[in-house]
Formats: structure tokens, sequence, C-alpha cells
């Protein structure tokens, strides 16, 4: 009965390991080639970021991607303030993660988070926010960036 048990554990979990890379296909060379929508401006730095405000564009994220250079990000967008949780499944790269409310002040921030493969934690701030900044682990600390800091927020057509 545990035998069985296992082999239906291991086969599901096959399955999943599977049906990712087909619903989250790896991007190609022309794919991988970011699109700037905007920045943001950091205790006087400027950070060019890819805006995610599409369902698809927020479940994906900076998955299957290679890398992130220093000076960009990914910015996410959402209608309104709330407690919006991220997980690191299939980010090839450790990320630093700050929440940022409609004020543009940083109301939470995660520094250094690994990359994950399976069983992964979320990661959710305290207090509500209307962005979150994904950057390369360490640009946060490099940048001085501490709760309370304000984020100058710069989204191109609109």
């Amino acid at each position: 009965m545990q035998r069985i048990r296992f082999v239906v554990i291991v086969g599901i979990i096959v399955l999943i390991m599977i049906m990712i890379p087909i619903y989250y296909p790896v991007q190609t060379s022309t794919e991988s080639k970011r699109i700037i929508e905007g920045s943001v401006t950091i205790n006087g730095e400027i950070l060019e970021v890819e805006i995610s405000d599409e369902p698809d564009e927020k479940s994906r994220g900076l998955m299957f991607r290679e890398s992130l250079s220093r000076d960009t990000g990914m910015l996410f967008l959402f209608d309104k303030e709330g407690f919006y949780s991220f997980w690191m499944m299939n980010v090839n790269f450790n990320l630093d993660i700050i929440w940022i409310n409609s004020n543009g002040n940083v109301v939470h921030i995660e520094r250094d988070l690994p990359s994950c493969f399976m069983s992964c934690p979320t990661y959710a701030p305290r207090e509500s926010a209307r962005y979150v900044l994904e950057l390369n682990s360490g640009v946060a600390n490099e940048l001085g960036l501490l709760v309370g800091s304000f984020v100058g927020i710069n989204i191109q057509n609109e």
C-alpha cells in the first residue's frame, strides 16, 4: 500500500514538473528581450522596470529567466492596495522583493530570497501595498532601501 502511494506521489510530482514548462514556456532569445515600460527612482538612482499588470504576467513574473541586470527590475501593478503574496517558484536567481503602498512608501522588504523549485514558501507584506518591485538580491541594500523609504514610480502610458 505504501509502495503504491509512493509511486502515485512520484507520478504526480513528475507530471507537475512536465506541465510547468508547458504552461510557462521557457522564453526564446527574442522573448527574453525585456520590454522596459517604466522606471523607479530610489534614493536618487533610476532603475528601469518591466511592468507586470496582466494576470498571466503576474503569475509568470521572472520565472524561467536566466538573469536580471543590476539596474533593472520588475514592477507588479495592482488596481488597489492589498496583501499580495509572492513566491520564488522557478526563479533561477535570488531576489529582493519590495512592497510599496499607493503613496510610494516601502511597507515591507524581503531580502535575498532563494530560488525554489518545489514546495516553495510564500512571502507577503505586513501592511497593504499597491505595487511590488522585484530586484536582484542585494540591490535593495546597495540602494539603502528601508521600510518607509520613498520609491518614485514612473509608468509609461499611464
